[in-house]
């Protein structure tokens, strides 16, 4: 799936299966819910309402980035620029750093990572 000017979830369910998407655009998701049932790569998320689930595994090859909606509830996840965390809440899955740290369900400490060059802050 190419993703050149960005792709927008605004309502209802939409399932995302072994799904990867390409080009320097970002997904957005503002309602609704995206389901992973298959390992997902995209090349950014905006996620500002509604929730990312299931239970695939997710690869962001550029910025994460939430102000509303739910990430969880899916396999593991891996972030290859930042996560910039302003709001929503974040859980159940276990998360890479693009410098190889590994985090498991720990929202706070992941919301950080905008704030300490990926790197767990003391």
């Amino acid at each position: 799936m190419a993703v050149a000017d960005g792709l927008e979830f605004s309502n209802g369910t939409h399932t995302l299966n072994g799904t990867t998407g390409s080009g320097a655009g970002t997904i957005k998701i503002s309602n609704g819910n995206v389901d992973l049932t298959g390992n997902t790569t995209l090349p950014g998320l905006n996620l500002s309402g509604g929730a990312v689930g299931g239970t695939g595994n997710l690869t962001i090859n550029g910025n994460l980035t939430q102000s509303g909606g739910h990430l969880g509830n899916f396999g593991d996840a891996a972030v290859t620029g930042t996560f910039i965390w302003s709001g929503g809440t974040v859980g159940n899955f276990s998360a890479t750093a693009s410098d190889g740290n590994h985090w498991s369900e720990r929202p706070l400490l992941m919301a950080a990572l905008s704030h300490c060059g990926e790197k767990p802050c003391n």
